[in-house]
């Protein structure tokens, strides 16, 4: 049985004012309307989403479209009436603490924003084609009922479910494209899915056990590499048949299990597991034969090498820190020539508490499969983001746009940050240091540090022998900035 709240109700009276002009007999477009309209945004609850009318359904917020930012319970208003598609983008899902990369659509009218609306948004899917593809009850309306609240735990493990699936077919496409494009690739993993799903509406998604059908998924993620390799603004991807197998069961597997926890409460806890950015990514079988990795598994310092498992334990001494990197082999064939970030954080271990992060962001990496030469070059996007904290706990956050330096450079197939000159040229610039943070602690920086260096998802890094590097994230405070993929991590302790 739908749950029908006060809220929904309300919706509804406004848009049949709407639909009448508001009472005064004039042929309106329902965009001026004054009166409010508002719902939820569900995967869990997002809060600080943002929800636009998408008026010219581009899926893009444009001037003119009205707005509104969720709540600590996903609860929005919007200021005037909307007849068109509503989209929610970024927010965080308070269920499990982390930032929703998608974009999450409704059709005009309804008063929830979910995963599951996503798929009927613009797509032709009838929502009781759908709740039938789904396994739920007749008469289920899922542009009404609110997933999460309590008694609907049968409807909120189908939301996560097709949630696992979108984001999971959306992060496999994003290997050979940059973070920017993680909505885009969203809304074509969602929409491939509600293709499908049209195209053979006797074909469920979920069988009665809740388990996922593989076939359906098959067809949704070829439909979603077709969608993507023909949109010239995107990175092409290339999948072998193997590849699309592999994937589809493990999508599969993700799902089903959503699908049978046995609590609410359970099921929270798989989501968070699942959906975690530093969970291992779906493994594709090809990515294993071409792939970089750092040579004889070792981060360089100061021009020599260690290995990681000394890197990581019991960690490096050294007289003082200049620079940072990785020479870097591959294997036979493999080319790269893709735009990535490179996120670099060192912390103090017990002592004074500093804290130094950078993010550089959209820098050029290229590799000639014949040759085997690594190179790295800015880009007009190359942004370098740092956040630092001194010993009395000041703070320093700049953007370094176009930077005249280049904080990291590959030469002779090594990758290296350069922490001196990061601190030469934005932490000790007077230009961008204006406060009372104090640069010196760290231009001849001593102490014991947890250093952290990561490339984005979309390099393919591994250990030499093809095994994948842990998902590490650096953030930097204060911003929204974050880099997120394949890295490493250890201690490093200077006299």
């Amino acid at each position: 049985m739908c749950n029908l709240n006060k809220k929904t109700v309300y919706l509804a009276l406004v848009l049949a004012l709407a639909g009448c002009g508001g009472g005064g007999g004039g042929s309106d477009t329902g965009n001026t309307q004054t009166m409010a309209v508002s719902g939820k945004v569900v995967d869990g609850y997002i809060n600080g989403a943002t929800v636009f009318c998408d008026t010219n359904k581009n899926g893009i917020q444009d001037a003119g479209e009205v707005t509104a930012t969720t709540s600590g319970q996903g609860d929005f208003t919007l200021s005037a009436a909307c007849s068109a598609t509503l989209v929610s983008v970024g927010g965080t899902d308070i269920s499990t603490g982390y930032a929703f990369k998608g974009a999450l659509k409704t059709p005009a009218g309804a008063a929830i924003l979910s995963p599951l609306t996503t798929l009927l948004a613009d797509s032709g899917l009838t929502n009781a084609q759908l709740a039938s593809a789904l396994g739920l009850p007749a008469g289920t309306d899922l542009t009404k009922v609110d997933p999460a609240a309590p008694g609907n735990t049968a409807i909120l493990k189908k939301t996560l479910a097709v949630q696992q699936i979108v984001q999971q077919l959306a992060n496999v496409m994003a290997t050979q494209n940059d973070a920017s494009q993680a909505s885009r690739l969203y809304t074509i993993a969602a929409t491939s899915l509600a293709s499908t799903l049209l195209a053979s509406t006797e074909a469920a998604l979920f069988d009665g056990n809740g388990n996922a059908n593989s076939a359906v998924l098959t067809n949704a993620i070829n439909k979603t590499l077709a969608t993507v390799n023909q949109d010239s603004t995107l990175k092409p991807v290339a999948l072998t048949s193997a590849d699309i197998t592999s994937i589809a069961t493990d999508l599969g597997k993700q799902a089903t299990a959503l699908n049978n926890a046995n609590d609410a409460s359970q099921l929270t806890d798989l989501a968070k597991q699942l959906q975690n950015p530093l969970a291992a990514p779906i493994d594709i079988p090809s990515a294993k034969a071409y792939y970089i990795a750092p040579k004889n598994n070792s981060v360089t310092l100061n021009g020599t090498a260690y290995t990681l498992s000394q890197f990581s334990n019991p960690g490096i001494t050294l007289a003082g820190l200049n620079t940072i990197g990785f020479e870097y082999t591959a294997t036979e064939g493999t080319q790269v020539d893709l735009v990535a970030d490179v996120g670099l954080a060192l912390e103090e271990v017990g002592g004074q508490g500093r804290k130094l992060q950078v993010d550089v962001e959209k820098v050029h990496i290229q590799r000639n499969a014949t040759s085997g030469t690594v190179a790295l070059s800015l880009t007009p996007q190359t942004n370098v983001y740092v956040y630092a904290k001194d010993n009395s706990g000041n703070e320093f956050n700049v953007t370094v746009a176009q930077p005249s330096f280049n904080p990291i450079t590959i030469v002779n197939n090594t990758a290296t940050v350069n922490y001196s000159t990061l601190v030469e040229k934005v932490v000790g610039n007077t230009s961008y240091n204006t406060s009372s943070f104090v640069p010196s602690q760290f231009a001849n920086i001593k102490g014991s540090f947890k250093v952290k260096f990561v490339v984005s998802n979309n390099m393919n890094v591994r250990y030499q022998d093809g095994t994948l590097l842990p998902v590490l994230s650096v953030g930097v405070t204060n911003t929204t900035h974050s880099v997120t993929g394949p890295g490493t991590e250890g201690l490093v302790n200077i006299q």
